[in-house]
């Protein structure tokens, strides 16, 4: 058994949760797995033994002809939707979605027997789900970090003894600078202005918290301003 006989027996199943298409040195289609076909529209069937860019003309349209060419080398690509978006327009399996078609990642791998190359397999995945994932979280980012931002409450985040993420009115009750690379100093203005018994009490319910343990939601203290007044 040859080496893409190999490969065939692997990833070329009709069951893959995923695309896979394989096309000789031609280019012509010697394979067209069952999600190929339930996702493009066109079954193997209808596809096998002609060239791919007559079947899926957009590899070439949008300039992803060459990593074809470039598999008849010997060379291999991953094709990432951040980059490319798809290489076959298709719709996706993620509904309501706002992206036009699926995104794809891809990957254009190169067969050889006897030293040349004889086939090339094409495996493209459905990544437009996690991508609307992403956009919605960036999103829900955006609106917490505007929402923090424009609060008139102070908000910070204490982590070890460093202060991060320190929202305007933060940085102006504390005397923050907010720079990276003042997380110390700050955390230094910070138990300062609340004092050892305040501090003391925070970092026991930091402790208390981490060890399951029931805390007060809201805590009240003073603030001393950087004038010790």
């Amino acid at each position: 058994m040859g080496d893409w006989e190999k490969i065939s027996a692997q990833w070329l199943s009709d069951d893959a949760p995923m695309g896979v298409f394989m096309v000789d040195a031609d280019l012509k289609i010697r394979f067209w797995n069952r999600w190929m076909g339930v996702h493009s529209g066109k079954e193997a069937q209808f596809v096998m033994g002609k060239p791919l860019f007559s079947v899926c003309p957009e590899i070439e349209t949008r300039g992803n002809a060459r990593y074809y060419r470039e598999a008849l080398k010997g060379e291999s690509a991953v094709l990432s939707q951040r980059f490319h978006d798809y290489l076959i327009p298709m719709p996706s399996d993620f509904a309501g979605g706002s992206f036009e078609c699926m995104q794809q990642t891809a990957r254009i791998e190169s067969i050889k027997q006897n030293d040349q190359v004889n086939r090339i397999v094409t495996v493209i995945e459905d990544v437009t789900e996690r991508l609307e994932r992403e956009r919605d979280l960036m999103a829900s980012e955006t609106r917490y970090r505007t929402l923090v931002d424009n609060a008139r409450d102070a908000i910070l985040v204490i982590q070890g003894e460093k202060i991060r993420q320190p929202n305007p009115a933060a940085r102006t009750l504390f005397g923050f600078s907010g720079k990276p690379h003042a997380q110390k100093t700050d955390f230094g203005r910070f138990r300062d202005a609340v004092g050892p018994e305040f501090f003391h009490s925070l970092t026991q319910r930091y402790a208390d918290r981490l060890a399951g343990k029931p805390v007060e939601e809201l805590i009240s203290f003073q603030v001393t301003d950087r004038n010790g007044e």
